[in-house]
């Protein structure tokens, strides 16, 4: 049974980090972000998801507070 765990932790791990990577949020303009304006939206996302955090930010920033216990 620990070795399941192990792996289901990695796996969960792997997928934190890669979607990590991908969902950040993206500015109208390095102007607007220097200036503390809100972000646009998601630079992977985009208008397909329309907003900043993104769905798949906002499960994975739950993930991670999950981890965290």
């Amino acid at each position: 049974m620990g070795s399941d765990t192990g792996r289901l932790e990695a796996a969960i791990d792997a997928l934190l980090s890669e979607i990590d990577g991908d969902h950040q949020p993206e500015w109208v303009s390095e102007e607007a972000k220097a200036a503390g304006k809100k972000p646009l939206w998601c630079r992977f996302c985009g208008a397909g998801d329309g907003s900043w955090p993104c769905a798949h930010r906002m499960a994975l920033d739950e993930l991670k507070e999950a981890q965290r216990g």
